[in-house]
C-alpha cells in the first residue's frame, strides 16, 4: 500500500490552510488472472482439493469416488488411486510422497508416487475422528480433527509420525481448510462462520479472528503464492479473496462467474515452467496464469 503526499507552493499555503485535510489515497495491489483452460478428471464428479508435486505432476481427489488422481502437466491421467475413506485436502511431503484427509472413517493416508507413475498408501493413519483440513510445515505436516466440544484439535505429526495436539475453541474443523504461513502462524477457515482465522502454533493464546463478510460466504480452500498472498476459495459466494502479506484483504482476485461453481480446492504452484492459479470446481480443474 502506497501513500501519496501532496505538496503545496508556499505562495498559496495560506490558500491551503483554510481547507481541512481528510484523509489518504491509497492503491491496493489486486493481482490479476487469465483464464487458460478447464481440464475434467475422468471419472470423478466432486473434487475436494489439489496439489503439484515437483512442478509436473498434479494430484486431485474425489470424494463422492473415494478416489486421488495424478496426471500430467497437460492434464492427461496418469493414475489413480481408491481410498479407504472420502478424501477432503491434500499435503505435499519429501520424495514424490503426500498425505491425504480423509472422513468416514478419520484417517489420514500417507501416499507415494513411484516411478512408473503408479500410487501406493505407505502408510494409514487412525484419527479419533473425521480429518479434514491439512498441510505441510517444512518436513511436518498438521492436520484439523473433529472436536467433541466446540473449535477443533490441530495434530501435529514429525517425520517420525510422532505428534502431540492443540486444541483451538475458535471455529470448526468441518468443510475447513488450514494453510502454515510460517514455522509459527496457522490459517484456518470457518466455513459455516464465514470467516478467516489466524492462530500462533507456539502458544496457547486463542485464535485471531482476520476476516469476515458477505464476500466471504462458506470459505473452503485456502492456499499462498511465493511473494505472500494469501487466496480464499468461498463455496457459497463462488468468489475467490486475496489478501496480502500482512493479512489485510485486497479483494476479489475472482468474481462471482458461471464458469466457477461451488469451488473447492486452491493451489497456486509452478506447472512447468511457468505458475499457475488451479481451482477444483465439480469434476473440473481449472487453470490460470497472472497478467504480467
Amino acid at each position: 500500500t502506497s501513500a501519496l503526499e501532496v505538496h503545496i507552493d508556499e505562495a498559496v499555503q495560506t490558500f491551503y490552510s483554510s481547507f481541512k485535510k481528510y484523509g489518504e489515497i491509497k492503491i491496493r495491489k489486486l493481482r490479476q488472472l487469465v483464464w487458460e483452460r478447464s481440464v475434467p478428471v475422468e471419472g470423478s464428479s466432486s473434487l475436494t482439493d489439489v496439489e503439484v508435486i515437483d512442478g509436473r505432476y498434479i494430484v486431485t481427489t474425489c470424494q463422492n469416488a473415494k478416489m486421488v488422481y495424478i496426471l500430467d502437466k497437460n492434464g492427461n491421467q496418469l493414475s489413480s488411486l481408491r481410498l479407504p475413506g472420502s478424501p477432503w485436502a491434500i499435503a505435499v511431503l519429501q520424495n514424490q510422497s503426500f498425505c491425504i484427509s480423509l472422513r468416514d472413517p478419520g484417517r489420514v493416508c500417507i501416499i507415494k508416487i513411484h516411478e512408473n507413475l503408479s500410487v501406493t498408501i505407505l502408510k494409514e493413519l487412525e484419527m479419533p475422528r473425521n480429518a479434514w483440513g491439512i498441510c505441510a510445515i517444512g518436513d511436518k505436516f498438521v492436520v484439523s480433527i473433529k472436536s467433541q466440544g466446540k473449535g477443533q484439535i490441530f495434530r501435529f505429526y514429525d517425520r517420525e509420525l510422532n505428534y502431540f495436539e492443540r486444541q483451538v475453541f475458535q471455529g470448526a474443523s468441518i468443510c475447513g481448510a488450514i494453510l502454515a504461513t510460517s514455522m509459527r502462524s496457522l490459517l484456518f477457515t470457518y466455513h459455516d462462520g464465514n470467516s478467516l482465522f489466524s492462530v500462533d502454533i507456539n502458544n496457547s493464546k486463542p485464535a485471531t479472528k482476520l476476516y469476515h463478510g458477505n464476500d466471504m460466504k462458506s470459505p473452503i480452500g485456502l492456499a499462498c503464492d511465493p511473494e505472500g498472498y494469501i487466496y480464499v476459495a468461498c463455496f457459497g459466494s463462488n468468489n475467490v479473496l486475496q489478501f496480502n502479506e500482512n493479512l489485510n484483504v485486497v479483494g476479489e482476485i475472482i468474481q462471482k462467474d458461471s464458469a466457477v461453481q461451488r469451488p473447492y480446492g486452491i493451489r497456486v504452484r509452478r506447472l512447468g515452467e511457468d505458475m499457475k492459479f488451479i481451482l477444483t470446481s465439480g469434476e473440473k480443474l481449472l487453470l490460470y496464469h497472472f497478467m504480467q
